[in-house]
């Protein structure tokens, strides 16, 4: 056999494949010597192969490899198992994170509903709380019911539920020589009809005071006896029928006072307790309102002061934002003109400029009850409906 395919022959043995061109070449150049074989084939023998023994005895012999040159024999069998793994590996992760994502989102689904649970009951709650605000304010009448009907008003005065148990009908008496020194704006009845001994109601805005006193008293003595919030009994109350029965069973009169000429004679009122004395009625009417909604123009709404100054009383108007008078008349030209037949009494006259005299306007008042109003003037082209602040 030539020297070349023997070395040929040795180097499949050792490597289980032919050479290279480069390999054919290298143990060319070795004058294919058997003994530098192995160094061309980048295997390291645990045994040197002897020349003589060109054969293996057992079998092929099995390479080392000692670098990246060689390459194993590809393992079929092995390379499917590998890529089975990874399939399989692939396929729980994906199962995993589907899961994962599954949870949440119906974690989140459930968190979504309880907010939408919880909003809809708040929601519920606010509607039912609102339904039952007082959607109007109490007048004259419904004030001293309010106060009768309040619990301890019995140690005063028959109480309330009393009167509507027993249809005992109520005369309040507007008097506020009543009270020495009540403030202005305030309002103080008697019940039980004109006498030294009766219960007395003072009405200071949106608190109430009664007390049963024997004689005239001052406001420090009156707060000695029942305080009432008007707008929280206002808001238990609204909707009683007690309040609505002993409504019924009050009738406001005004008082007949020797002192004075404006009281020389005794004054009716409405069945809201307007009287029909102008002085008397502008008191009842004195403070500041707020345009009801219902007749607001682009403009906005106004605010307007019913005063007494310099001892006349006058109506102004205005624009919250700036305060800038709209218009400002004396009232003192305004008288009765009889009911307004649904409780409250009209007003009407000519109003005068307190500073120019030559502006004046034919209006109208309507004083619907102590706490709301409305005004018309046809030379202005104007219309409001007021409610007391």
């Amino acid at each position: 056999m030539k020297t070349n395919e023997e070395w040929v022959k040795q180097f499949k043995a050792m490597t289980g494949r032919a050479p290279t061109d480069a390999e054919y070449k290298q143990g060319e150049a070795s004058g294919f010597d058997l003994d530098k074989l192995a160094a061309i084939a980048g295997i390291q023998m645990a045994q040197s192969v002897k020349p003589e023994s060109r054969q293996p005895k057992q079998g092929k012999i099995q390479p080392e490899l000692t670098g990246t040159r060689s390459k194993q024999p590809s393992n079929p069998s092995a390379r499917r198992k590998i890529i089975i793994a990874a399939i399989i590996g692939a396929i729980i992760v994906v199962i995993a994170l589907v899961g994962f994502f599954a949870t949440h989102k119906q974690a989140d689904k459930t968190n979504n509903q309880s907010v939408t649970v919880s909003r809809s009951r708040n929601s519920a709650a606010t509607s039912s709380s609102s339904a039952k605000e007082p959607t109007t304010q109490p007048n004259t009448k419904q004030k001293l019911a309010l106060v009768l009907l309040t619990t301890g008003a019995g140690k005063y005065s028959p109480s309330g539920q009393e009167l509507v148990r027993d249809n005992i009908a109520t005369e309040a008496t507007h008097n506020n020589q009543l009270i020495e020194d009540a403030p202005a704006g305030s309002e103080a009845y008697g019940l039980g009809g004109e006498n030294t001994a009766q219960p007395v109601i003072l009405i200071i805005g949106n608190d109430a005071y009664l007390n049963n006193e024997e004689a005239t008293v001052g406001v420090e003595d009156l707060k000695k006896g029942l305080h009432v919030n008007l707008q929280d009994q206002w808001r238990k109350l609204w909707q009683s029928s007690d309040l609505t029965k002993l409504v019924k069973q009050i009738s406001i009169i005004e008082a007949t006072n020797d002192a004075g000429a404006d009281n020389a004679a005794a004054e009716s009122s409405s069945d809201n307790g307007i009287s029909t004395n102008a002085a008397t009625a502008w008191q009842q009417l004195s403070g500041h309102f707020s345009e009801d909604s219902s007749t607001v123009s682009d403009s906005g709404p106004q605010q307007t002061d019913i005063l007494n100054q310099d001892g006349k009383w006058e109506w102004t108007a205005y624009h919250e934002g700036d305060g800038a008078p709209l218009y400002q008349f004396d009232l003192s030209g305004l008288t009765n003109t009889g009911s307004d037949g649904e409780g409250g009494q009209l007003f009407e006259g000519i109003a005068v400029n307190p500073f120019d005299s030559s502006d004046t306007e034919q209006m109208t008042f309507d004083l619907i009850d102590s706490d709301t109003y409305t005004v018309r003037s046809q030379q202005l082209g104007y219309y409001g409906r007021f409610n007391r602040q």
